[in-house]
């Protein structure tokens, strides 16, 4: 009956029964939404330190003081949008305040968006907006169908923007449920972190991430602590990261540009996810490999990489351009890793129209 009623009405509107002033205004929109069963028009909330607090309803006039407002469990739902204005924010001081000393503190986004729907987080366009949060093991952590753009992030520990870590207590990094999907991360600037003493270190981190995009960041100045005693430190470290793209990236001043430590793949390997397309990044002054496809036993024994493609990259200055691993892998969960399944390489591999200032290594 209602889906008869909003026929006749675009057929009503289509003849200019309504006006153009309505139609203009936009309010037909609206007023269809509202119609059609199970259907929310999406929100604007807002931030602005300068004018906000925690406890208004978070509208434009009367925004919010603190991003950690936005992270609370159900401020935000799929197909809503949260534009902060300029300013710097040390989230970690008011969560400190909330949760007492020892309290995990990071801008942790639990919602899930939709696809098509997503959950947006963006600076205002024009301001700059600087996030600060050094005392947690990743400064940003982003859930499904999550968009991060326009922000700088600095002065983090370990991760600046990562994915949940969802397989950190399995032996493989398997199990397709676990996996965040469409996570979008852009037009950021992510620099100045680090310094942990891991191998882990990373601008971005996406941890089990399926059809994930990075693209347009400038990545920059990310480094283990000194006593971790080796080089480490990449701007996008990507662990079981399937199919997505990283594209249009600069990334600078660290040890490894982009690393791929784990292949994706469901429980048991039955089902492979192929890696994302790298593409027209531009990746200098670096002391390891601008790009690295690493696989190995020790991190879990999943199966090598599927449809590599590498395209229209540039690097220099950097140890080895594009380096892929080929490991023996394990050939079950629970497998005897001292004793590897049969050498598997990663296939196919399509590297063209890079500018290969270095080195290509095939292992």
């Amino acid at each position: 009956m209602i889906h008869s009623f909003v026929s006749y009405f675009l057929g009503r509107l289509r003849m200019g029964v309504f006006g153009s002033t309505a139609r203009r205004a936009g309010f037909v929109p609206a007023m269809l939404l509202w119609m059609l069963p199970g259907v929310t028009p999406a929100a604007e909330y807002f931030v602005d330190q300068s004018i906000g607090d925690d406890a208004n309803p978070g509208t434009e006039a009367e925004p919010w003081r603190t991003i950690f407002r936005a992270t609370e469990a159900g401020a935000l739902a799929p197909g809503d949008t949260l534009t902060v204005k300029a300013g710097t924010y040390r989230d970690e001081e008011i969560a400190l305040a909330t949760a007492g000393e020892g309290a995990a503190i990071m801008l942790r986004f639990l919602e899930d968006g939709e696809p098509g729907n997503p959950i947006t987080v963006r600076a205002n366009p024009g301001d700059e907006v600087i996030i600060r949060c050094g005392m947690q093991f990743g400064c940003v952590r982003l859930s499904s169908h999550n968009v991060f753009e326009g922000f700088i992030v600095e002065e983090f520990l370990g991760a600046g923007i990562k994915t949940p870590e969802q397989c950190n207590d399995k032996l493989f990094c398997f199990d397709y449920d676990g996996f965040e999907e469409g996570v979008i991360i852009q037009n950021n600037t992510i620099r100045n972190g680090g310094n942990v003493a891991t191998t882990n270190n990373a601008a971005i981190e996406l941890s089990a991430c399926l059809n994930c995009e990075v693209r347009n960041n400038v990545l920059s100045n990310v480094f283990a602590a000194p006593e971790l005693g080796v080089p480490s430190g990449t701007g996008v470290h990507a662990f079981g990261m399937g199919g997505g793209v990283i594209e249009n990236n600069e990334i600078f001043d660290m040890h490894e540009g982009i690393g791929f430590k784990r292949s994706p793949a469901d429980e048991g390997g039955a089902i492979r996810y192929n890696a994302p397309l790298v593409r027209r990044n531009y990746i200098h002054n670096l002391t390891g490999a601008a790009i690295n496809y690493f696989v190995s036993v020790g991190s879990g024994g999943n199966p090598s990489h599927l449809d590599i493609q590498v395209i229209e990259n540039i690097c220099y200055d950097v140890s080895t351009c594009v380096a892929i691993n080929t490991p023996r892998t394990s050939s079950a969960p629970g497998t005897d890793l001292t004793n590897p399944g049969p050498f598997e390489p990663s296939h196919p591999v399509t590297i063209t129209n890079n500018t290969l200032i270095g080195r290509l290594i095939w292992r």
